[in-house]
């Protein structure tokens, strides 16, 4: 479902290396983490996954389709959650962003409806759903971001952080939907 083939990126004139000649595969149905200490490289690699960033070299497939190549279908098989809610809209509300990122990845209006109630429902943010993203507490805008992620069922799911500002119930609950 993943491939990564010596992926590697560097910054500048210092020649600085973020990420330096990774190669892994990760098969459907798989769950796989990053794990190291601030700058090892994580969220450079998950921004190269989601084609954010280009790799100075190296190749990156998502359900077969190569990132750089063949965006648009590459694009078409995940779902992110990128550090810091940075993947949602602030001045939207949950769900205007919802039903703006569920049309973007082709869902009709009526599903996007449907998917949206289980995701805020199911986050415990349905009451708050017209509230605009900036004005809700960094977990519930966790939250916001998490389900805009889902919102097409995704068969890849990118998280960077996802818990990040959520409580440990929440954590939970997160946890459930992503796996489920």
């Amino acid at each position: 479902m993943i491939e990564i083939e010596a992926l590697t990126k560097v910054y500048g004139a210092a020649r600085v290396r973020a990420v330096d000649g990774v190669s892994l595969s990760v098969p459907a149905g798989s769950v796989f983490g990053f794990l190291g200490p601030n700058g090892a490289g994580k969220t450079t690699t998950i921004k190269m996954l989601a084609g954010l960033l280009r790799p100075t070299s190296g190749r990156v497939r998502l359900g077969g389709y190569d990132v750089v190549r063949q965006r648009p279908a590459a694009m078409a098989r995940f779902g992110a959650v990128l550090e810091g809610s940075r993947n949602v809209y602030w001045s939207l509300s949950a769900w205007q962003n919802l039903m703006y990122f569920g049309r973007l990845k082709g869902l009709r209006k009526a599903r996007v409806a449907e998917r949206a109630h289980e995701l805020l429902t199911g986050l415990e943010l349905w009451e708050r759903r017209g509230e605009k993203v900036g004005g809700l507490s960094r977990g519930m805008q966790q939250k916001v971001a998490i389900a805009a992620a889902l919102i097409a069922d995704p068969p890849i799911v990118l998280l960077d952080e996802p818990t990040l500002g959520l409580d440990v119930e929440a954590t939970r609950t997160v946890k459930d939907w992503v796996a489920g």
